[in-house]
């Protein structure tokens, strides 16, 4: 059994934090995701049992021709379920392709991009853990050495090193929860999601069920950008506080805080841990840009939605009838349009206007607003009082029709 730090083995506030959240996650995953993939847990016989169905309904599909789902399709598929098994039931792949690449590339990615400040001077920067630490500690001790000067009963709306010293505790404690705190929250949620991992990992077969996969992609990816963010934001708020903490600590040796250095340090933490708020609400906002999930659906959706008008492919037609296609259709459909539409006569001038909406079909002409013209099949459809401008014509034609 792993054996996690204790209080005998704190080296500081941050330190022990860190260090015991850090061992404490890395064994529960571990043991997580055994006991959930183990002999004795249920989700063996429940993922074997979600195969035999998803096999089924895909060979199912494939015999009768039922949807997308193609013979060429049978390698991608076998090679999604062969995916979907050895990480679900191999604690080795599953801990290099997903735990580990949660947990540590993002400090990787950090550290290289973070190597100017480690190399610019500062020597709190140059080790983030142990820089941090140090800050802790020294704007603590200043916290305490100006309480102390304060008296025993201070007030702290007459200022002084009473109200020094209390913003000294406020910057040391949202330091903390800005930094140290952030990455041990992220690191707690990477450990709890990668636990469940193979829940969601195996719901990703079925295309009803893979939203629940691609969220769970999206929340993991979303705080594994956490900690990269943070440590580079930490990385510069050493290399900002540094000069400032410098000139705490040599003002507490000489017996004089400058009041303005402890005014000055407090700001900068609370504008950095601002800083860290915002960017890890831009972590989950750039997680949520993952738009896999978005374009299965859709996919999905297109496959699976009954068409609303069957389209007639006229490639394996004759010439013939794709001719009679063509002039029969579109005529048969303005013929029926013209003859629900009831014609009103004018005797004075021989116009003539449909009830509803006035279209070009009984003239043989484009249609008003419809912006076409005439179409083949429309020629016979004719007429004749619109030329004559006599009714008695009119109705000739419509007895000859």
């Amino acid at each position: 059994m792993m054996t996690c730090p204790g209080p005998a083995d704190s080296l500081g506030a941050v330190r022990g934090v860190l260090g015991s959240v850090d061992c404490q996650v890395e064994g529960y995953a571990r043991a997580a995701y055994l006991a959930l993939s183990g002999p004795q847990s249920f989700f063996p016989a429940a993922l074997t049992s979600l195969l035999v169905i998803y096999v089924a309904l895909i060979g199912f599909r494939m015999m009768f021709g039922i949807g997308q789902v193609r013979v060429a399709d049978a390698p991608m598929i076998a090679l999604k379920i062969g995916i979907v098994l050895s990480l679900v039931f191999n604690w080795s792949l599953f801990e290099t392709l997903v735990f580990n690449l949660a947990t540590d590339a993002p400090y990787e990615v950090a550290q290289v991009v973070a190597q100017p400040l480690r190399t610019g001077g500062s020597t709190l920067a140059a080790d983030p853990l142990t820089g941090l630490q140090a800050l802790y500690d020294e704007i603590g001790t200043d916290a305490e050495d100006l309480g102390h000067k304060a008296g025993p009963n201070p007030v702290l709306l007459q200022g002084g090193e009473a109200l020094a010293s209390q913003k000294l505790w406020t910057a040391q404690a949202t330091l903390f929860l800005s930094t140290a705190g952030v990455l041990a929250m992220a690191m707690i949620a990477v450990g709890i999601l990668t636990a469940l991992g193979p829940v969601f990992i195996a719901a990703a077969l079925l295309g009803e069920t893979a939203g629940l996969f691609w969220g769970w992609l999206r929340a993991l990816v979303g705080v594994a950008l956490v900690p990269m963010l943070c440590w580079t934001t930490t990385l510069i708020l050493l290399a900002t506080a540094e000069p400032w903490a410098l000139d705490l600590a040599n003002g507490r040796s000489g017996g004089h805080i400058r009041l303005a250095t402890v005014d000055t340090l407090s700001l900068i933490i609370f504008v950095f841990a601002a800083a860290q708020a915002a960017l890890t609400a831009a972590c989950l906002a750039i997680a949520g840009g993952l738009g896999l999930a978005r374009r299965t659906s859709a996919a999905r959706d297109r496959s699976t939605a009954p068409a609303a008008a069957p389209t007639i492919d006229p490639g394996p037609m004759s010439r013939a009838e794709r001719l009679a296609l063509t002039i029969g259709a579109p005529g048969a459909a303005r013929r029926r349009g013209a003859e629900a539409a009831s014609l009103r006569i004018d005797a004075g001038t021989g116009a003539a206007s449909a009830a509803g909406t006035t279209t070009g079909a009984g003239r043989g002409g484009p249609a008003e607003g419809g912006g076409g013209g005439p179409l083949a099949g429309d020629a016979y459809w004719r007429n004749a009082h619109l030329r004559s401008g006599s009714s008695a014509t009119a109705r000739k034609t419509r007895r000859r029709s």
